[in-house]
């Protein structure tokens, strides 16, 4: 009788064991944990995400300020040739609570976020490769009095979208 409840034990341990492994690789237990297509990946960074989703309509009435950046990181390695692009263009809104600016970023570069609001700056990244027309689109649609906008939407789940109509 002690040997049976001393195996019933021991399985039960096992058991425990093999359900607590599988809670820590599914990443439920895990908060630096996220699951992929099945597979269990440590986060790159820290998501930000708002409390309840958000969502809101700004009309674009000028293009204020554009900065052009060229980096690298110069530690003698085959990384130290590759210089990073960045172009970043100020908006005025119509906006009273936030501000607004769109950046481009170079070719490979790995951005976690499409939309990122700070201390009341929200920024729009795009790729720099469409950085050309939507300049373009952006100065003739303010010079012919067109309306344009930017839409964000922010969800609870980790979406984030920055759109801008002309």
């Amino acid at each position: 009788m002690k040997k049976n409840f001393l195996l019933l034990v021991a399985g039960c341990m096992a058991f425990s064991s093999a359900v607590l492994a599988q809670k820590s690789e599914t990443g439920f237990s895990d908060a630096n944990t996220v699951v992929v297509d099945g597979k269990a990946l440590k986060r790159s960074f820290k998501p930000e995400n708002p409390t309840e989703n958000k969502s809101s309509t700004v009309d674009v009435t000028g293009a204020g300020v554009s900065s052009f950046t060229a980096s690298n990181t110069s530690d003698g390695s085959p990384d130290s040739y590759k210089h990073k692009l960045q172009i970043t263009v100020a908006l005025t809104t119509t906006s009273k609570t936030n501000t607004f600016q769109l950046v481009f970023y170079s070719e490979n570069t790995s951005m976690p976020y499409a939309v990122q609001e700070t201390a009341g700056m929200i920024t729009i990244y795009y790729p720099i490769s469409v950085y050309s027309d939507i300049r373009e689109k952006l100065e003739q649609s303010l010079a012919a009095k067109k309306k344009v906008q930017i839409k964000v939407q922010q969800q609870t789940n980790g979406y984030k979208e920055g759109t801008i109509v002309f």
